[in-house]
């Protein structure tokens, strides 16, 4: 799994180095050599330094993994599920801020090159194209850090509150702090449900608004 997700967030860095490193905006030679040249190492250079971050992610479901397979037990083990939530969205907020950013700066690459000369066939597609992308991108990685996280949740569930015997006088006791600690462990609040998708989706609502106001 770490390498597959390696290899995709390599090939992605790859893929945008060299879309921007080929002149596939369409700038004429004349363009190169000011506004194209001047900005496109800085493209190239953030899209490069998103694969460490895009590594965090994985780091973190390695680390779920190896508690679910051993030493994520007891009050341990719920603090360290507690920790590693906290350090996936931190990593989830940041990483959304910086894939949004590039494509604000991919947005006003193309209208700086674009004012230079408005006959340059650059469309704005490609600024949809780089928000669709991060969006996917953002999402695969959140999506499996968050599962080994919610296996690890659900392990401790049934450690701190089993499903209860039908029999059991106290069943409707044991249902409810079932629940209780459920909401702990394994489910999330519609808040940050709502959080976590609008800062998923960022780059790709930058990139529709880039091009709504182009």
């Amino acid at each position: 799994m770490f390498g597959w997700l390696a290899g995709i967030a390599t090939l992605m860095a790859v893929l945008i180095g060299s879309v921007v490193a080929s002149g596939s905006f369409g700038e004429r030679e004349t363009l190169s050599s000011t506004v194209g040249q001047a900005t496109r190492p800085v493209i190239i250079g953030i899209a490069i330094s998103v694969i460490p971050g895009l590594m965090y992610f994985t780091a973190l479901r390695s680390v779920a993994n190896d508690l679910k397979t051993g030493g994520g037990r007891g009050a341990t083990g719920v603090a360290r599920l507690l920790e590693l939530r906290r350090l996936l969205s931190r990593q989830t907020n940041i990483f959304g801020i910086l894939l949004t950013l590039i494509v604000v700066a991919t947005g006003l690459r193309r209208r700086a090159l674009l004012k230079h000369d408005p006959s340059l066939d650059i469309p704005v597609e490609q600024v949809l194209v780089y928000g669709l992308t991060f969006a996917a991108v953002l999402l695969l990685f959140h999506s499996t850090a968050s599962s080994a996280l919610s296996a690890l949740g659900r392990n401790l569930l049934e450690e701190y509150a089993p499903v209860p015997d039908i029999d059991d006088p106290e069943l409707a006791d044991s249902l409810k702090n079932r629940t209780a600690v459920s909401s702990l462990l394994v489910g999330r609040t519609t808040r940050q449900t709502f959080e976590n998708t609008l800062v998923i989706a960022s780059p790709l609502l930058t990139a529709l608004v880039s091009a709504a106001i182009s």
